[in-house]
C-alpha cells in the first residue's frame, strides 16, 4: 500500500512537471547600491577628512587637515583656523552654531550679518587653567544640556554658552568616549572605568572597571543601555552598573573598524567603516546591512537635512539616498557592457549586454556576474521555453540554449531583436528583427524557420503583440505600427497593413511606435504624438489617466502594465508610475541613470521593476520604505557685494538689512550670490533670478548662481531669485530691496540749468555753422560719390558671403543639403555631356545613437566635426564635394571618378577614421557609373544608399559597392573592411 502511494505521488509529480504546474523557482530580487552623489572640493587642500556636519540651512561642513571646508550645495570654501592647523571633530548644536575641535584649538562657527562664516575661538578662555600647556587633538565633541564638551587625550573642556566660560579637567591615564546616559554626561577615564558628571564633579560609576581599554564611542540601545565599541574589537553592553558582551549580527566587523556613528530616526545606527562601507545596524531587529559607498576609509556620517545620509571620505562628501526604493547595480559589482535587457530563466537572472550574456550567480561568496559563452556578439533578448531550454536573440541569429550550450537555429541574416512565444500555439515563436518579422516552429525536437522577413522590408521591429490566432501587431523604430494576418500554419503573411492617420494614429518627427497590452487586454500604441487605444476598427487617442498632461512635448513614452494594476511609462531618460489607486508620479531616477533607458522589465506582481540603462541596472522594490525627504532644502542668499567699477575691492553687505539700503547713482555695482543645498545629485539644481526695476521677466532655468548689476538708473529695485531642486520643488529667497538716487547733476534744478545752457549753445553753434555750411556741402558731395562706390563693392561682397553661408553646414563646415542637391544635378549634367563617370559615396557613423546616449550630444557633435575635417582633407580634386546629408550621414560626389578610384579613396577615409581618436567608425556605400539619358542622379544616390545598408548588415566599419557596380567590376570585393 505504501509503495502504491509512492508510485501515485511520482506519477502526480511527473504530470505537474509536464503540465507546468510546478513552476520554476523565482529569481532573487536583483538589488544593488542606493543612489549616491559625490561632491569633491575644488580647493587646494590636503585630501584627508575627519568628520562631517550639517547646519539648519543644510550647509555642509567637513573637518579637514587644512582647516574647515564649507559647501553650500554649489560652492566650496575654506575657513582657516587661527593656528593654521587641522580640524578633527564637528557637531551641530541644533540652532545656529557648528562646534569645532582642532589641534590645540576649539570653538564654534556661525555666520555674521553678511552671511560670512566666522570662527569664534574659545581656546583663550581655557588658557588661565592650561597655563600654556598643549592639549593636542580634540578627539570628541559632545553637546549636552549643561554645556559643550571637548575631549582631548588627557584634557576635557566644558564650555558653558550661558556665561561664556570654560572648565578644564585632566586625567593622566587618558580619556575615552563621552556620551549621554540616563540624562547624565558619561566619560571614560581610561584605566578606571566610567564617570558621570554630577553637580560639577565627575562621579565614579560602580561596575565599569572592565572598561579599562580605549572605547571609541558609545551607542544608545533601545532600552537606554549603552553599547561600547572598544579598541580591542569587542562589543560590550553597559546598563545598571553591569558590563556584558553584546552579540552582534553575523558578518559584523570588529568594533575597532568604526570611528563615528550617526543615530537615525528609527533608532538604528549608520556606522562608517575603514573599508569604505556604511553599515546600517538596527539593534531591535538585530539586523545589519552593508552599503559600499567608497573605495577609501569613511571617517564620518550624519543625517542629511533633506533626507538620506551624508558621509565623508578623504576626497569627497557623499550623499546617500537611504532607504531607497531604487538601487543601482553596475561595473562596481562586476557587470560589463551596455545593458540591453534583463531576463529570467529557470530561477536565475540573465543580463543581455553589448558584451554578450552574463548570468547573475548567488553563492556563499555573494553575488557576481558570470559571462556565458553563448555568443561573442551583442545579446538582445532571451525567451524561456522551459526549465531546460531557452532562445537567445543575438546580433545576427537566433540560438537555442540548453545544458549543452548554444547553437544557431537560423541563418545570420535575421538580425533578431525581440522574441515572443505565441499565446495560441506554443510551438510558434515570433522573431522581430532589423529586417522585419520571421517565424519559428518546433517540429519534433527541432526548431525550424517557417517564414523569413520579406526581402527589402527593413522594418526594425521593437515590440510585438498577438491579439488573436494569426493576428500580430508590430511596433517599429521608424515605420510606425503594422498589422499582420497570418495563415493557419503561420507560414505565410496573408495581409500586411501599415497603420497611419487614416486609422486614427499619429506619429512624430520619426514614425516610431510601440505596441503593448493594458491590464484589461486593450491594445495600446504609443508614439511621439501620444497614446492610442484600438477600438476594433481604428485607434482613439487617450489621456491615459493624466499622463498626456505631464508628458514633455515630442517624448515617446513606452507603457508596461503590471499584474497588480500598476502602470509604468518610460522614455530614454524618464520614468513614471501610476499605482492602481493613485495618479501618475515621476520616479526620481535622473540622478542615478548611467545612460539611456533601453528597457523596463516588470517581474512578479509589479513589486520588482528593473531598468536596463547604459552600463548599469536600476532596480525598484515597491516593498522598500522610501527615504523620508525631511525638510526641503531652501534657496539661500549667500552674499551681496558692493564694488566700484574703478576698483577691485568688494564690500560684503548685510543679507537682511533693517531698512532698504540707499545708493547714489554712479560707477558702482552689486553682485548677488545664492545657492540651493540640494545633494541628491551633483549639478541637478536649476536657478532663475531677476532685478525688478531693471528687468521684469525671469530668464530660462540655468545653473547660474551669481548675478551682477552696475550703472543702474535711479529708482527702486527688488532682487528676486528662485531654485528648482532635483525633485522638481521650487523655493525662493526673501526679496532684497534697495534704492538708487540720482547724483546732484541729475537733479531737477540741474536739469533745467542744463537745458538753458543747451539752448544758448545751440544758437551759437547755428550761427557759426551757417558760415561753414557752403564749404561743407561741396566736400560732402565729393565724399558721397566715393561712398557710393565703396558701398556698391561692400554690397557685392556681402551677397557673396551670404550665398556661401546658405550653402555651408554650421556644425561640420561642409556643404549642406541644399548645396548637395544643386551640385548633384550639376555634376550629373557635366558627366552626361562629357560621357565621363560619376561616383557617389554615402557614409554613416556606426552606432551613433548609442554613442549619443552614452556620451551625450556634445560629444556626438564633436565626432561629426572631426569626421567632417577628415572628409574635407580626403578629397583629391577641386571638383570633388563632401556634404552633410543630415544627422550622422554624409555624401561624397566625385565627378570623373571611376569605381576603382572611388573605392580606393573611400577605403583610405574609412581607415583614417578608424585610426583616428574620434572614437567611432563609419560604414559606406559606393555607386559609380557613366550617366545615361534615360537615368537620373537620384537612381545613383539610391543605389549608394542601398549599398550603405548592406555594409551595416555586414558588420559595419566597412565599404559596400552597389550590386550592379560590383557585378560590372568583378575584381572588386562586395564588402571591404
Amino acid at each position: 500500500m505504501r509503495l502504491y502511494a509512492i508510485a501515485w505521488a511520482c506519477v502526480w509529480l511527473l504530470g505537474c512537471l509536464l503540465s507546468g504546474a510546478v513552476a520554476a523557482p523565482s529569481a532573487t530580487p536583483l538589488t544593488g547600491d542606493p543612489p549616491m552623489a559625490r561632491f569633491a572640493p575644488d580647493l587646494e587642500v590636503f585630501p584627508q577628512n575627519f568628520a562631517i556636519a550639517q547646519d539648519a540651512t543644510a550647509t555642509v561642513y567637513v573637518a579637514n587637515a587644512d582647516g574647515l571646508l564649507i559647501f553650500d550645495g554649489a560652492r566650496w570654501s575654506q575657513l582657516v583656523m587661527p593656528n593654521n592647523d587641522m580640524v578633527r571633530t564637528l557637531a551641530w548644536d541644533g540652532m545656529q552654531r557648528i562646534y569645532v575641535g582642532g589641534y590645540n584649538a576649539f570653538g564654534y562657527v556661525d555666520r555674521d550679518a553678511t552671511g560670512k562664516e566666522v570662527f569664534h575661538d574659545l581656546t583663550p578662555l581655557a588658557q588661565p587653567a592650561l597655563g600654556g600647556e598643549s592639549f593636542a587633538d580634540i578627539w570628541d565633541l559632545h553637546i549636552a544640556k549643561d554645556g559643550v564638551y571637548f575631549r582631548a587625550l588627557t584634557h576635557v573642556f566644558r564650555y558653558d554658552p550661558a556665561n561664556n566660560s570654560v572648565q578644564l579637567w585632566r586625567h593622566p591615564g587618558r580619556f575615552g568616549a563621552i556620551t549621554e546616559y540616563r540624562n547624565r554626561t558619561v566619560l571614560q577615564f581610561r584605566g578606571e572605568g566610567l564617570r558621570q558628571f554630577d553637580q560639577g564633579q565627575w562621579q565614579r560609576i560602580p561596575g565599569t572597571a572592565e572598561f579599562d581599554d580605549l572605547i571609541y564611542q558609545f551607542l544608545t540601545l533601545p532600552d537606554g543601555a549603552l553599547l561600547a565599541l572598544r579598541r580591542d574589537g569587542r562589543w560590550q553592553r553597559f546598563d545598571q552598573n553591569q558590563v556584558t558582551d553584546y552579540p552582534m549580527p553575523p558578518g559584523t566587523p570588529s568594533a575597532s573598524a568604526f570611528s563615528q556613528a550617526c543615530r537615525l530616526d528609527d533608532g538604528s545606527y549608520a556606522l562608517p567603516a575603514d573599508d569604505g562601507s556604511l553599515y546600517l545596524f538596527a539593534p531591535e531587529e538585530q539586523r545589519l546591512q552593508r552599503l559600499r559607498i567608497s573605495s577609501g576609509m569613511l571617517s564620518g556620517v550624519t543625517r542629511a537635512r533633506d533626507g538620506g545620509l551624508l558621509a565623508v571620505d578623504n576626497e569627497a562628501a557623499i550623499h546617500v539616498s537611504w532607504p531607497s526604493r531604487w538601487t543601482v547595480t553596475g561595473a562596481d559589482h562586476g557587470l560589463n557592457g551596455t545593458v540591453h535587457a534583463l531576463k529570467q530563466w529557470a530561477g536565475r537572472w540573465y543580463v543581455l549586454t553589448g558584451a554578450g550574456v552574463q548570468a547573475v550567480v548567488e553563492d556563499a561568496e555573494g553575488r557576481r556576474f558570470e559571462r556565458r559563452d553563448w555568443t561573442d556578439h551583442e545579446a538582445w533578448d532571451l525567451l524561456e521555453l522551459d526549465a531546460d531550454t531557452a532562445m537567445l536573440a543575438e546580433s545576427y541569429a537566433v540560438k537555442l540554449v540548453d545544458r549543452r550550450g548554444a547553437r544557431a537555429i537560423t541563418g545570420t541574416s535575421v538580425y533578431p531583436r525581440v522574441l515572443r512565444r505565441s499565446q495560441h500555439d506554443k510551438q510558434i515563436v515570433f522573431v522581430g528583427g532589423e529586417m522585419g518579422l520571421s517565424i519559428l516552429r518546433r517540429q519534433g525536437s527541432r526548431w525550424r524557420v517557417i517564414m523569413e522577413a520579406e526581402p527589402g522590408q527593413n522594418l526594425l521591429v521593437t515590440s510585438m503583440l498577438e491579439t488573436a490566432p494569426g493576428e500580430l501587431w508590430l511596433g517599429t523604430e521608424r515605420d510606425g505600427v503594422r498589422r499582420l494576418r497570418l495563415s493557419d500554419d503561420y507560414a505565410q503573411v496573408l495581409s500586411h497593413d501599415a497603420i497611419g492617420g487614416e486609422h486614427g494614429i499619429r506619429y512624430g518627427r520619426i514614425a516610431g511606435a510601440s505596441v503593448s497590452a493594458l491590464a484589461d487586454g486593450q491594445l495600446l500604441a504609443t508614439s511621439e504624438s501620444g497614446f492610442f487605444i484600438w477600438d476594433g476598427a481604428r485607434f482613439q487617442q487617450v489621456e491615459l489617466g493624466g499622463l498626456e498632461a505631464i508628458r514633455p512635448p515630442n517624448t515617446w513614452l513606452q507603457i508596461r502594465a503590471a499584474t497588480n494594476g500598476d502602470l509604468w511609462a518610460y522614455s530614454y531618460n524618464r520614468v513614471y508610475l501610476r499605482t492602481r489607486d493613485g495618479s501618475w508620479q515621476r520616479e526620481p531616477v535622473g540622478g542615478i541613470l548611467r545612460g539611456g533607458i533601453e528597457e523596463l522589465s516588470i517581474e512578479g506582481d509589479g513589486s520588482q521593476v528593473m531598468l536596463a540603462t547604459g552600463d548599469a541596472i536600476l532596480s525598484y522594490n515597491r516593498r522598500a520604505t522610501p527615504v523620508s525627504h525631511g525638510r526641503s532644502a531652501r534657496l539661500q542668499l549667500r552674499a551681496v557685494e558692493y564694488f566700484n567699477a574703478d576698483s577691485d575691492e568688494r564690500i560684503r553687505l548685510p543679507l537682511n538689512p533693517d531698512q532698504p539700503p540707499n545708493y547714489t547713482q554712479g560707477q558702482f555695482g552689486l553682485s548677488f550670490r545664492f545657492a540651493l543645498p540640494d545633494y541628491l545629485r551633483e549639478g541637478g539644481a536649476r536657478y532663475q533670478a531677476r532685478l525688478l526695476g531693471f528687468s521684469d521677466r525671469f530668464p530660462e532655468w540655468s545653473e547660474s548662481r551669481i548675478y551682477t548689476y552696475n550703472r543702474l538708473e535711479p529708482g527702486e529695485y527688488r532682487f528676486e531669485a528662485r531654485a528648482m531642486d532635483n525633485r522638481g520643488r521650487v523655493s525662493q529667497i526673501d526679496p532684497y530691496v534697495f534704492h538708487v538716487h540720482a547724483v546732484w547733476y541729475r537733479s531737477l534744478w540741474a536739469r533745467v540749468l542744463w537745458i538753458v545752457l543747451a539752448i544758448v549753445t545751440v544758437i551759437a553753434l547755428t550761427l557759426w555753422g551757417s558760415r561753414r555750411r557752403a564749404a561743407r556741402i561741396e566736400r560732402e558731395r565729393q565724399k558721397l560719390e566715393q561712398l557710393v562706390s565703396e558701398r556698391t563693392q561692400a554690397l557685392e561682397h556681402a551677397n557673396t558671403q551670404l550665398d556661401l553661408v546658405a550653402h555651408i553646414d554650421g556644425l561640420t563646415e561642409l556643404a549642406n543639403r541644399r548645396r548637395l542637391n544643386d551640385y548633384l544635378d550639376q555634376a550629373w549634367s557635366w558627366c552626361l555631356a562629357a560621357e565621363r563617370p560619376l561616383a557617389v559615396v554615402v557614409i554613416d557613423v556606426d552606432n551613433f545613437k548609442h554613442y549619443n546616449d552614452r556620451y551625450g550630444h556634445l560629444a556626438g557633435d564633436d565626432v561629426l566635426k572631426q569626421l567632417g575635417r577628415i572628409l574635407a582633407h580626403g578629397l583629391r580634386r577641386a571638383d570633388d564635394l563632401a556634404a552633410r546629408y543630415g544627422g550622422d550621414e554624409f555624401v561624397l560626389v566625385l565627378p570623373g571618378a571611376d569605381l576603382a578610384a572611388t573605392v580606393s579613396l573611400t577605403e583610405t577615409i574609412r581607415r583614417q577614421v578608424q585610426e583616428s581618436a574620434i572614437g567611432a567608425t563609419i560604414s559606406a556605400g559606393v555607386a559609380a557609373r557613366t550617366p545615361q539619358a534615360n537615368e537620373t542622379v537620384s537612381d545613383l544616390v539610391h543605389r549608394a544608399d542601398e549599398a550603405l545598408y548592406a555594409a551595416k548588415r555586414n558588420g559595419r566599419n566597412c565599404i559596400q559597392v552597389a550590386q550592379s557596380d560590383a557585378d560590372a567590376n568583378s575584381n572588386e570585393a562586395d564588402a571591404l573592411h
